[in-house]
């Protein structure tokens, strides 16, 4: 009986994260000006030079090889996800995993995400969406927190 309930659950878990993936495939930008609750945007912010680059190096060579494109809390969901642009600047196809923060406009942290994708060839760019599950009912940032590369196994 555990374990019925217990797939049961995984599969919610799985089916929710397919339709949110969709969602934000899918995203025509109908979702910007949207509000909170209270009243605060949590439509799509800009994305500022200053948020494109973490301010302290992430693991490796890798974080130059990562760009954040979009910043934004979902306005039904509320919550937020961070579009990333990998290109590989190394010489052997790669798998990339990125860690994202999610900040407040005073820089306190409000949640993260997990972006990744694999066997990207050298030079080779990947649209990635670092999604976060935290609702967040105010506007963001995000900044890349770390960055892994490894030669993928074929």
């Amino acid at each position: 009986m555990g374990r019925i309930a217990g797939f049961g659950c995984l599969g919610i878990v799985l089916v929710l994260g397919i339709l949110i993936a969709i969602g934000l495939a899918v995203d025509d930008g109908a979702g910007e000006g949207g509000r909170s609750k209270d009243g605060g945007s949590v439509a799509e912010e800009p994305v500022r030079e200053q948020d494109r680059d973490p301010p302290a190096p992430a693991r490796g060579g890798a974080v130059g090889d990562v760009k954040v494109t979009k910043c934004a809390v979902d306005p039904v969901t509320e919550w937020p996800a961070a579009g990333l642009l990998i290109t590989n600047r190394s010489s052997k196809t790669s798998d990339y995993t990125v860690d994202v923060e999610f900040l407040d406009r005073s820089g306190k942290r409000l949640g993260d995400g997990i972006g990744a994708t694999r066997k990207l060839a050298p030079g080779q760019q990947a649209d990635v969406t670092a999604q976060g599950l935290v609702r967040i009912t105010e506007a963001i940032t995000c900044r890349v927190t770390d960055v892994t590369r490894y030669a993928s196994v074929t």
